[in-house]
């Protein structure tokens, strides 16, 4: 019973030294992409998009642990000569960061996790034939699993990061079910600068 309360105790103490040594910092964060999709049955190239969107950043100092998230809106896509997808998303990222101090003003972290999408817009076009990519009836989720490597000077985060989508790209209107790509997933390599404010 002892041994029990000590421990308890032990817990309580960690957890009121996380709480009151964790730091939560919000920031806009933008960045361009080259985006693509894997799989298919079509040969499709990378095209540029970009970013944009509010970010957060919860972090405990001591152990450099910590969780980003943010809400960002987000164009991705692909095309070749006569065909082009151009979806674009809303993205919730959940990362895990571990932070490591390079100096008295620089740290680098890497982060890892998942990320969610919502299709909120955006076109395809097939030579002269150009409809939106969405649907009534298209399933616009998104989900899969984004990695990165991050550098903060002071206020200022610059970041490259990698993101996989896991599920596969849907579309169900019959106009644009007969000449689109199937079974492919978004993918994006990325560069990123944030503010913090």
């Amino acid at each position: 019973m002892k041994n029990l309360r000590k421990i308890l105790f032990v817990a309580l103490f960690v957890a009121l030294a996380v709480n009151a040594s964790a730091q939560l910092n919000f920031g806009i964060k933008a960045g361009v992409n080259a985006s693509g999709f894997s799989g298919g049955d079509f040969n499709l190239n990378y095209k540029a998009g970009y970013s944009i969107g509010l970010m957060a950043h919860l972090s405990v100092p001591i152990v450099g642990i910590g969780v980003e998230s943010g809400l960002y809106y987000s164009t991705l896509g692909a095309k070749n000569d006569d065909y082009s997808m151009n979806p674009s998303y809303l993205q919730l990222p959940i990362l895990l960061t571990y932070r490591v101090g390079v100096g008295s003003l620089l740290s680098l972290y890497p982060s890892a996790g998942v990320y969610f999408g919502y299709g909120v817009g955006g076109s395809t076009k097939y030579q002269s034939l150009k409809m939106d990519i969405f649907g009534k009836d298209s399933d616009k989720l998104d989900t899969g699993i984004s990695v990165g490597l991050n550098l903060q000077v002071t206020k200022i985060v610059l970041g490259i990061g990698y993101d996989y989508g896991l599920k596969s790209f849907s579309i169900s209107d019959p106009q644009i079910v007969a000449i689109s790509p199937k079974n492919l997933h978004n993918s994006s390599a990325k560069l990123t600068v944030a503010y913090i404010f």
